[in-house]
């Protein structure tokens, strides 16, 4: 039989540690809550249905999902940011992204009818084949971002033209 015999101020180091590490998540999960961004009920209806549709994602960090064929239509995705997101084929229909950051994120087929994304920062974005009618880029910051095939008919430009009907990949105004 081995025994292990613990120095009392190590061991009371260690509870102390783990319990300090306990509450902290336990504050986090209160305060997120209470702002609206964790609720089980949101949690267990995301993985399920992949719908979020109406929350308030309003800055929060999404960085690394893979939130495939994802509907955000009519979410307040304000100051979020999506760090290497996959959201191919999502729903973000009248979603505001007002300030929001885009970085390495693919909307690859996304439908993003009249999607606000006025003052976003946007760089390594790729909308190919994505529907951005009526969408609004008023004041977007765009590095490297592509549209091959995607149609921006209606949508407002970072300068705040308008997009005439049947501007694909491209504004035409």
């Amino acid at each position: 039989m081995v025994r292990i015999v613990m120095h009392r101020a190590f061991a009371s180091e260690i509870i102390k540690t783990t319990c300090i590490a306990v509450l902290s998540i336990l504050l986090f999960m209160v305060l997120a809550y209470e702002a609206g961004a964790y609720n089980s009920a949101h949690l267990q209806k995301l993985s399920s249905t992949k719908t979020c549709t109406e929350y308030d994602l309003t800055g929060m960090s999404h960085a690394g999902s893979r939130m495939i064929k994802f509907d955000m239509s009519r979410s307040n995705a304000s100051k979020s940011s999506y760090n290497g997101v996959d959201l191919s084929g999502a729903a973000l229909i009248d979603t505001d992204c007002t300030g929001s950051a885009w970085l390495n994120t693919k909307l690859v087929h996304a439908t993003l009818y009249g999607a606000n994304f006025t003052k976003a920062t946007m760089a390594n974005v790729d909308f190919t084949g994505a529907i951005l009618r009526d969408a609004n880029f008023t004041g977007a910051a765009m590095m490297n971002t592509k549209f091959n095939g995607a149609d921006l008919s209606g949508a407002t430009w970072t300068d705040g033209a308008r997009c005439r009907e049947g501007s694909m990949g491209q504004c035409l105004e």
